[in-house]
């Protein structure tokens, strides 16, 4: 299976840049967020939900769940302006129903 990324929802804008995230996460994607010019749609920043191997927080994960991806950034953000400060939640697992736990399990 190969996984599909998907955008579902407002962008909003900050500094004049444009901020969005990817649906996906039942599908296996590596969710993340990232920043857009929005003059030009020049990507200016991206920031991974899920780390790779050598970032900042992989050896947190237990066995090999990192691998399996999830933390999809579909639902819409906020920015607050005074303290400069992004709020994003992140969405569902990898895998997240029994029947994809399984098949994941003998993999």
């Amino acid at each position: 299976m190969s996984a599909a990324l998907g955008c579902n929802h407002f962008a909003p804008d900050v500094k004049d840049m444009v901020i969005a995230g990817v649906s996906g996460g039942d599908w296996g994607i590596r969710g993340f967020l990232a920043a857009y010019k929005a003059a030009s749609g020049e990507r200016v920043w991206r920031h991974w939900t899920v780390p790779s191997k050598g970032e900042p927080g992989y050896d947190t994960w237990k066995g090999n769940a990192v691998t399996y991806g999830g933390g999809a950034t579909w639902l819409t953000g906020s920015y607050d302006p005074d303290t400069d400060t992004l709020y994003w939640a992140t969405g569902n697992p990898y895998p997240d129903s029994g029947f994809r736990r399984s098949r994941a399990r003998r993999r």
